[in-house]
């Protein structure tokens, strides 16, 4: 009697089929293979760029944080060069970079990808954002392909890259990673910076940030590293951001944001008790400028402000955020709570310079 060989149901081959697709999906060699392809579409839309710093300038060391921290801007070097790269975002000869790269900045020269040259000049500034906005004279250029930085995901694999000097041959120099942290924010300002694990060199400073499909996700910025050097975070600017500032950096050559004059801190529990407040929300003032937006409205250090125009405040950030969108010059209606009440005050804000 031939014992028949059982069958598997056809669900099971179903899922069988799925598995070993996922693990070839994940497998190094795909892996591999997909961020070639990406690195193949993002790199012409590198350039490499050498600023000749005014006769008067001096550059600027790294600066101390705190005693463990260093603060490294990338491609700013100690002996007074400076060089870094950029990427294109138009092709009639709009480029991003860092802004720090261009302090006291004399003549620019400019690289593309096909070794073309072209001097450069800056159309606008972003400080906050530390980004710049330079324009050769061309047309026709490759521009790169913007993705979306607000649909990152923890562990994704990405790429930092740059265009290396003349003298190396304006050859790109990559260096890949994975994203780090998710929705970190500069504590100063609360734009969204992406953190990543991609080790960035000089030459790399203002190069972009793509995914695997080669798109730009954010203007390499910044390395936090400690003082041996011994570990590096490396972080980008969204481009989520820095797009949405592109058309004020042509227009005006700054980007427009609202202030208000007041120190602000998170409400604590402490500051729930001593104040007898319902809950932790809204942002505590600490201090007031004399003279400024907040003091002519009547806004004194110990209010609590609940909600700045139509937007409620829960956090510093949710506040940080909401005078960003603002347009200066603007007048809203801030509810804060005073001495058990809440007060409602209009306010007029002033540019932040």
């Amino acid at each position: 009697m031939i014992k028949q060989r059982k069958k598997w149901p056809s669900s099971i081959g179903t899922v069988i089929a799925v598995g070993v697709s996922l693990l070839l999906l994940v497998s190094p060699v795909v892996k591999a293979a997909s961020l070639v392809e990406g690195i193949a579409y993002a790199t012409p839309s590198l350039v490499h760029i050498q600023i000749t710093p005014k006769v008067h300038a001096s550059s600027d060391q790294p600066r101390l944080r705190d005693e463990n921290t260093l603060f490294v801007p990338i491609g700013r070097m100690s002996n007074g060069s400076v060089f870094g790269s950029g990427v294109v975002v138009s092709e009639d000869g709009y480029i991003f970079s860092a802004e720090h790269l261009f302090q006291d900045a004399g003549q620019i020269r400019v690289w593309t990808a096909d070794k073309q040259q072209f001097d450069a000049k800056i159309v606008g500034r972003d400080h906050i954002q530390n980004i710049v906005l330079l324009k050769i004279e061309a047309n026709g250029l490759p521009a790169a392909r913007v993705g979306d930085s607000m649909r990152i995901q923890l562990g994704e694999s990405i790429f930092s890259a740059g265009l290396l000097p003349e003298n190396l041959g304006l050859a790109a120099v990559v260096s890949e990673g994975i994203i780090s942290t998710l929705n970190h924010a500069n504590a100063s300002t609360f734009l969204p910076m992406i953190q990543t694990s991609s080790q960035l060199e000089p030459a790399m400073g203002g190069g972009g940030l793509f995914n695997a499909k080669g798109e730009i996700l954010g203007i390499g910025a910044y390395v936090y590293s400690n003082k041996s050097m011994s570990k590096a975070l490396s972080f980008s600017v969204a481009i989520n951001e820095a797009m949405a500032v592109l058309p004020a950096l042509k227009q005006f050559g700054r980007v427009r944001r609202s202030s208000v004059g007041v120190t602000i801190a998170e409400v604590t529990d402490q500051v729930v008790s001593a104040l007898n407040l319902p809950d932790t929300f809204g942002v505590l003032v600490q201090a007031v400028e004399s003279g400024g937006p907040a003091e002519k409205a009547g806004v004194r250090p110990g209010d609590v402000i609940v909600q700045f125009g139509d937007k409620l405040i829960k956090r510093r950030g949710d506040f940080l955020r909401t005078i960003r969108a603002v347009e200066p010059g603007a007048t809203v209606l801030v509810k804060s709570w005073r001495r058990g009440q809440i007060r409602e005050q209009p306010l007029t804000t002033r540019e932040l310079l």
